[in-house]
C-alpha cells in the first residue's frame, strides 16, 4: 500500500511541475498581436508565423530553439503565432513545448485576408513567415524557410548590431 501512494504521489508531483513549465497559447486577433509586438520596445523581436500541420514550418522550429539559447543574454524577445485552428490549439502549445521554443506563442484568430496587407503587403501569407523588430519598430521581413540554424541566428545578430 505504501508503494502504491509513493508512486501515485511521484505521477501527481510530476504532473503538477510539468504543467508550471507549459506554455498557454492565447488566442487573439491582428490588432491584439500588433500591440504585443509594439510593446516590446526594448529588444529585438523576432515573430514567426507557424502552423503545426506545416512541414517546413514544424522542420524549422529547431533553429527557433536554439537561437533562443545562444541569445538568452541577449535584448532579443520570440513571438511564434500559430496558425492552426482554435480547435487545434492544444497541438499547438503541445508542438510549442516539445520543441522548447524561447518567448511566447499565440493563436491568431483571423481571416488572414483582413490583416495579411497590415502587416507586409508583399506577403502571399505562405508559412512559415518570419518578421524581425528593431527597437525602433523597423521591420526586416523574411518570407522563406530558414535552412539553418545559423541562417536565423545571422539575420538577429545583424538587427542586435542595428541598436
Amino acid at each position: 500500500m505504501r508503494q502504491l501512494f509513493v508512486v501515485t504521489f511521484a505521477i501527481l508531483l510530476t504532473i503538477t511541475f510539468r504543467g508550471y513549465s507549459q506554455q498557454q497559447i492565447q488566442v487573439v486577433n491582428y490588432d491584439q498581436l500588433d500591440k504585443i509586438v509594439k510593446s516590446t520596445k526594448d529588444s529585438v523581436v523576432v515573430v514567426n508565423f507557424w502552423a503545426t500541420y506545416c512541414k517546413p514550418c514544424l522542420e524549422e522550429l529547431p533553429y527557433f530553439s536554439e537561437a533562443g539559447k545562444l541569445n538568452k543574454n541577449e535584448p532579443v524577445k520570440f513571438i511564434f503565432v500559430s496558425m492552426d485552428f482554435t480547435s487545434k490549439k492544444d497541438k499547438a502549445a503541445e508542438v510549442f513545448n516539445k520543441y522548447n521554443l524561447p518567448g511566447k506563442c499565440v493563436l491568431l484568430n483571423e481571416d488572414p485576408n483582413i490583416w495579411i496587407n497590415k502587416l507586409n503587403p508583399q506577403w502571399g501569407g505562405d508559412i512559415p513567415y518570419t518578421f524581425l523588430q528593431d527597437k525602433k519598430g523597423n521591420r526586416t521581413h523574411y518570407p522563406k524557410t530558414f535552412a539553418t540554424s545559423e541562417e536565423l541566428i545571422n539575420l538577429i545578430k545583424k538587427e542586435l548590431i542595428k541598436q
